[in-house]
C-alpha cells in the first residue's frame, strides 16, 4: 500500500489539485468538519487523532506544490538571454540571396515564401531584439522586469509553504534578507569576476536590482498580503512619487540655482500634462525647427525684396507650430526609438524644464547613480565620473560626456521595481488561491483583466511620461507589468488548465535552473563544449558558399566545363547553426541537473 502511494505522488503533475476535494477545504478552512462518511458534523476538537494528521498532511502538501507555468514562462523567458533573441535576429537577416547555397531550388523556395513575408516585418522583427537607447520599449526591454515579476509571482507560494511548515515569522524575513543580499554579491561576480580594481568595478547590475527589489516588496507582501487594496495603494503611490519627482526636481549638478526657485517648480508642474509620447509619423520636434526656421527664412527674404538697410531690426513673427498626434502614430512610436535631441540644436529643450529632466543627463536618476553609486557607471566606458573626481579631467557640464554617466539599473530606479516585484506578489496571490474559492476560470480572468487595465494604464501614462527601461519609470512599471501578467496568464491556462505539460517541458527544464544558467554561462566556456560537439560538423555539412549566379564563361574558351566558377561566401546558415547548437548543449546540460534533481536557488 505505501509503495502505491509513492508511486501516485511520482505521477502527480506540478499542477495537480487531485488533493482539493471539498472534504478536506471545508477540513481546512470551515469551522465544522463534515463527516460525510458518518452522515455527521464534527467540531474540529472532537476529530480524531487521524483526521488532523491527514488535514495537515493535506495542508502541507498543497502548500508544496509547484506551478509549472510559472517555471516554463521563465524558461522561455531565459532562453532570449542564452541565445534564442540572436536566433531570431540571425534568422531574419537572411537575404533571397543566401538561399543559393542550397541550390536553385532554395532560391526559388525563398523567392516563394518572400512573397507572403514583408521584409519590413523582418526588420521589424530583428529591431525588437535589441534594446532602445533612452526612451521607447522593444521585446528585449521587457526580458529583465519579466524575471522580477515571476521572482514576484512565486514568493506567495513560498511564503504560505513556509507558514505551512510552521517557519516562523523572524525567520522568513531573516531568509528574505539572505535572499536579497545575496542575490546582490552573485551579481556582483557576475559583473566583476573576482578581482579587487574597486574603482573599474560595477556595483549595480541586473541580478542586484533583483535582489533590493525583491527583498523590499517582499517585506510588503509579508506586512500587508491579507489586505490587497493597501498592497495596490503602496504601488500607487510609489509610482506617482516617483513620476513627480523625476519630472520636477532636476539634476543638481546640471541645473542653475534659478531651476530650483518657487516659480521654476510652478513652472514645471504646469508642464507635466504636455504630451511628449513619440509619433512614428509626425515628429513635433522636427516641425517646430522647420517652421522655425522657414519664418526666418520667408523673413529675410521679405526684408531683401523691399531693399532694407542692413542692421536694421525687423519684428519677426513668432511661427505657428500646429502639434499633431495620432492614436496609430503613438502607438507605433512606442514600440520604436525615439532619438534623443542633440546639443545646441533647435529641438533641445532649455536646462530646468521637464523635457530636460527627462534627458539622460539633465534627469535627477542619473544624478543619484552619479553622486552615490560606487565604482563605474554601465553606460560610462572611460569612466569620467572617476577621473572628474580625481582631477583628471574637466568637470564642465559637457552633454555628450555626461549622457553617458548612467547606469540602467541604477541605485534609485530601485523603488519602482519594488512595485514590479510587488505587482508579480499580487498576481501570485490570485493565482496561490485555492480552487475552490477562486475558480481557475476565474483566476485566468483576474489576470488577463487585471493585465489589460494595467497595459492601458501604462500607455495613457506614456503619453505623459515617456515609456523608459533605463529610468524603469511608472508608465514602464505599468505597462510591463500588464503584459507579464497576460503572458502568465497564457502560461497558465496552457500548462496548468489544459494541462499541456509537454508544451511546457522543454521550458521548465530550463526555468527550474535559470539562475544556474545564468550565472554558469560566466564561469564555465559553453563556447568550447560547443565547438566539440558540433564544429566539425557544422563546417563540413552545412553550406556556406555559392557560384556567382552573375559570372557568366567566355565563349571563346576551348573548354567551358573546365572554367573555374567563382564562390561567394555566405555564412548565415554556418551562424544559424552555430547559434542552434549553443542552445543545444546549454539545454542538455540542464536536463543532466533536472535529471540529477539539481537546482540552483538563493
Amino acid at each position: 500500500m505505501a509503495r502505491k502511494n509513492k508511486k501516485s505522488r511520482k505521477n502527480s503533475s506540478p499542477g495537480d489539485n487531485s488533493m482539493n476535494s471539498p472534504n478536506v477545504y471545508n477540513i481546512n478552512s470551515s469551522s465544522a468538519y463534515n463527516a460525510n462518511s458518518q452522515g455527521v458534523e464534527r467540531e474540529p476538537q472532537q476529530a480524531s487523532a487521524l483526521d488532523h494528521a491527514v488535514i495537515e498532511e493535506t495542508i502541507r502538501r498543497k502548500a508544496n506544490r509547484r506551478l509549472a507555468s510559472l517555471d516554463a514562462l521563465r524558461g522561455l523567458n531565459m532562453l532570449f538571454i542564452i541565445g534564442l533573441a540572436s536566433l531570431i535576429a540571425a534568422c531574419c537577416s537572411l537575404h533571397r540571396s543566401d538561399f543559393r547555397v542550397f541550390g536553385d531550388e532554395g532560391y526559388e523556395a525563398a523567392t516563394a515564401v518572400r512573397q507572403f513575408v514583408s521584409p519590413t516585418v523582418l526588420v521589424e522583427i530583428k529591431k525588437q531584439m535589441s534594446h532602445v537607447v533612452w526612451n521607447g520599449l522593444r521585446h528585449h526591454d521587457t526580458i529583465f522586469p519579466l524575471f522580477l515579476f515571476l521572482a514576484g509571482v512565486s514568493f506567495p507560494f513560498s511564503y504560505r509553504k513556509q507558514l505551512a511548515n510552521g517557519r516562523p515569522a523572524w525567520r522568513i524575513c531573516l531568509k528574505a534578507i539572505i535572499r536579497g543580499f545575496s542575490l546582490f554579491l552573485a551579481g556582483f561576480l557576475y559583473s566583476n569576476a573576482v578581482r579587487f580594481d574597486f574603482p573599474e568595478m560595477r556595483f549595480m547590475g541586473v541580478l542586484q536590482h533583483i535582489g533590493l527589489a525583491w527583498m523590499f516588496a517582499a517585506f510588503i507582501y509579508m506586512a500587508c498580503w491579507r489586505r490587497v487594496k493597501l498592497q495596490v495603494g503602496i504601488c500607487a503611490g510609489v509610482l506617482i512619487l516617483y513620476w513627480l519627482v523625476v519630472a520636477l526636481i532636476p539634476a543638481r549638478d546640471v541645473a542653475p540655482d534659478s531651476a530650483f526657485t518657487a516659480s521654476a517648480f510652478k513652472s514645471r508642474a504646469a508642464q507635466l500634462f504636455t504630451v511628449r509620447a513619440y509619433d512614428k509619423y509626425f515628429d513635433a520636434s522636427l516641425a517646430v525647427a522647420a517652421n522655425g526656421a522657414d519664418a526666418a527664412a520667408a523673413e529675410t527674404a521679405e526684408g531683401q525684396a523691399e531693399g532694407e538697410l542692413v542692421g536694421e531690426q525687423t519684428d519677426v513673427a513668432e511661427p505657428v507650430v500646429v502639434v499633431r498626434h495620432s492614436l496609430k502614430g503613438l502607438i507605433a512610436g512606442m514600440f520604436d526609438e525615439q532619438p534623443l535631441p542633440e546639443f545646441g540644436s533647435a529641438s533641445y529643450p532649455e536646462v530646468g524644464t521637464v523635457d530636460h529632466n527627462l534627458l539622460p543627463e539633465g534627469c535627477v536618476v542619473n544624478y543619484i547613480d552619479r553622486q552615490f553609486v560606487p565604482g563605474k557607471l554601465y553606460h560610462d566606458r572611460d569612466n569620467h565620473r572617476t577621473k572628474m573626481k580625481k582631477g583628471e579631467v574637466e568637470t564642465t557640464y559637457d552633454p555628450g560626456i555626461w549622457r553617458n554617466m548612467r547606469d540602467p539599473e541604477g541605485l534609485a530606479s530601485t523603488f519602482p521595481a519594488i512595485v514590479t516585484a510587488l505587482l508579480g506578489m499580487l498576481f501570485g496571490g490570485v493565482l496561490r488561491a485555492d480552487d475552490l474559492i477562486c475558480s481557475k476560470s476565474r483566476k485566468l480572468r483576474l489576470l488577463f483583466g487585471y493585465g489589460a487595465l494595467l497595459v492601458l494604464i501604462g500607455f495613457a501614462w506614456h503619453l505623459y511620461f515617456p515609456i523608459n527601461k533605463n529610468l524603469w519609470n511608472s508608465s514602464f512599471v505599468c505597462f510591463v507589468g500588464g503584459c507579464s501578467a497576460i503572458a502568465m496568464a497564457i502560461s497558465y491556462l496552457l500548462i496548468d488548465v489544459w494541462r499541456m505539460y509537454w508544451l511546457g517541458f522543454p521550458f521548465v527544464v530550463v526555468g527550474m535552473n535559470s539562475l544556474g544558467i545564468y550565472m554558469i554561462t560566466r564561469i564555465v566556456n559553453f563556447t568550447s563544449m560547443r565547438n566539440f560537439f558540433f564544429a566539425d560538423a557544422i563546417s563540413r555539412f552545412v553550406p556556406n558558399e555559392y557560384p556567382d549566379p552573375n559570372f557568366v564563361v567566355d565563349p571563346s574558351v576551348a573548354d567551358p566545363s573546365a572554367v573555374e566558377i567563382p564562390m561567394i561566401a555566405c555564412d548565415s546558415f554556418q551562424n544559424i547553426a552555430t547559434i542552434c547548437a549553443g542552445l543545444i548543449v546549454s539545454w542538455v546540460f540542464l536536463f543532466w541537473l533536472y535529471r540529477k534533481r539539481i537546482f540552483f536557488k538563493l
